[in-house]
């Protein structure tokens, strides 16, 4: 099996034949006073969204490999 370190800079999962990158950066970001506060914990409404792009990813790669293994019959 090939390892896929996740290296600054480096191969990250999107390299991986059956890896995705799901985007997290702006799901932890909270108004504080009018202030943008970026948080180490995600928000509820974050958590919601994070579940619905996991999901979203899951079906992407479950496709992905449905159509590679129905071409290599």
């Amino acid at each position: 099996m090939t390892e896929f370190p996740l290296l600054p800079g480096g191969p990250h999962a999107e390299a991986h034949p059956r890896g995705n990158w799901v985007d997290t950066d702006d799901l932890n970001d909270r108004k504080v006073r009018d202030k943008v506060v970026n948080d180490l914990h995600y928000t509820q409404e974050g958590c919601l969204i994070l579940g619905e792009r996991f999901a979203e990813n899951a079906i992407a790669l479950i496709k992905r490999a449905i159509n590679v293994g129905s071409r290599s019959r």
